[in-house]
Formats: structure tokens, sequence, C-alpha cells
């Protein structure tokens, strides 16, 4: 998750979080196996790594996603409620 983030002060806390940040995904599916640990298409999602795999051409709109897009996916998982 890619955002930025106003800390306006350390003591007391208080911190602004901008909605406008994104999510850089991976267009192969991660696994924490060691036989994938040297794919660096699993565990990279640097935009210059992603350019050079195999379906990029055809799967590149799934590589950055806004934070709404991102909301909508862990609603649907059941992961987050509404409003997260």
């Amino acid at each position: 998750i890619r955002c930025f983030m106003l800390i306006a002060s350390s003591l007391p806390h208080y911190l602004v979080l901008f909605q406008e940040g994104y999510v850089r995904r991976s267009l192969s599916p991660y696994s924490p196996s060691p036989s994938s640990l040297n794919d660096r298409f699993v565990h990279l999602t640097n935009a210059a790594v992603q350019k050079q795999h195999p379906d990029y051409a055809s799967r590149k709109e799934e590589v950055i996603w806004s934070m709404e897009q991102l909301q909508q996916e862990l609603q649907q998982e059941g992961k987050v409620g509404e409003g997260w």
C-alpha cells in the first residue's frame, strides 16, 4: 500500500492518512514456499519488475489498484466491513 500520511504531532500522536493512496500488486500469486523465493514476480511489486512479467501487456490494469478497489476486494472476501 502506498499512501501519504501527515504526522502532525508525536506527543500526543496525531496522524492524518490521505485516502488517495494506491495499492501495487504482483501479477504472480504470492507463495511463501522456499521454491518461490527467487521468483521476483511473486515478491516484488516494483513497476520495473512487473513490466517484465510475461502477462503484463494483457493484465497491466491488475498491477495498480485504488484504495476503493482494495476495499471492495476485502469486503467481498469477508475480511473487512463496510467503511473500514
